[in-house]
């Protein structure tokens, strides 16, 4: 219990001690954890992606951070995530942010071949991914932040449905065809995490 204490103290003074002005650049890891994660109408229980993220900000000068980032785990079907995070920052105090964002990405599914035919479902390579989000960051020293964040997660895909076989080559195989297509936005579910910055700059 002493020891317990005596490292509460350590860090809540060595967060004084650091006390800066909130700016810089930041490079994040974060683990994730998505209770019932939504995807081709299908519900995946327990995901836990990871998510790696280079981020910049500048408190003095604009209360907006933007950053990029690349992120795995979800499904099988998915090769990797990728987008950018925008968020608006709001400093509680001289070691404590709190940021409200938006994430907006894609999903890069795994490779696949279609088989067109007539009435054949076409399913596109890539799914457009939108995640309103709420963080808490805590500097509890000059380089290294601790953060906590909550978001839920919405998916757009695109489908088509091959309606007209226009011509074939000389060996019967299809040349060109008519695509009827499908535009779908769901709710995926919440992701929750938490994880460590490092500032680089």
């Amino acid at each position: 219990m002493r020891l317990l204490l005596s490292c509460a103290t350590l860090i809540l003074f060595a967060s004084n001690l650091y006390a800066q002005e909130h700016e810089g650049i930041l490079v994040s890891f974060q683990q994730k954890r998505a209770p019932n994660f939504e995807l081709y109408n299908q519900s995946h229980s327990s995901i836990t992606p990871w998510e790696l993220e280079i981020s910049a900000y500048g408190l003095e000068e604009t209360p907006f951070e933007l950053g990029a980032y690349l992120s795995d785990g979800y499904d099988s079907s998915i090769t990797i995530a990728y987008g950018l995070n925008f968020a608006y920052l709001y400093p509680i105090n001289d070691v404590q942010l709190l940021k409200a964002g938006l994430n907006a990405g894609r999903f890069k599914m795994k490779s696949f071949k279609d088989t067109v035919e007539l009435g054949a479902l076409l399913e596109d390579e890539y799914h457009e991914s939108f995640k309103p989000f709420l963080e808490w960051q805590w500097d509890f020293t000059r380089y290294f932040s601790l953060f906590a964040q909550a978001g839920y997660r919405f998916i757009r895909t695109e489908t088509g449905v091959v309606e007209k076989i226009l011509s074939r080559y000389e060996n019967g195989s299809i040349r060109s065809y008519r695509v009827d297509r499908d535009y779908d936005f769901y709710s995926s579910g919440f992701e929750f995490g938490a994880g460590i910055s490092i500032r680089i700059h």
